[in-house]
């Protein structure tokens, strides 16, 4: 799934993997860890009555995947 900044439109990058807590972003460019996001995640009507989901989130972590050196794994703990 592609996830978006919700204020600029931009892509962040693709949802790599999911937890309570947080998630992990697989993206085309480093994140500046720290920094806190209005995301949006764009979906078919099955999961919600709307098309979309948006929150928030802060990068936790940043690394070049071990297997593709053109991908940047980033991790995002949700925000309140």
């Amino acid at each position: 799934m592609r996830v978006m900044n919700e204020r600029t439109g931009d892509l962040m990058g693709q949802l790599g993997d999911i937890s309570s807590g947080g998630f992990r972003l697989e993206s085309d460019k480093p994140i500046a860890v720290g920094e806190l996001f209005d995301l949006r995640i764009d979906h078919t009507g099955e999961i919600s009555a709307k098309s979309y989901i948006t929150f928030s989130a802060r990068t936790r972590w940043c690394r070049k995947d071990p297997y593709d050196p053109t991908i940047y794994n980033v991790g995002f703990k949700l925000w309140k």
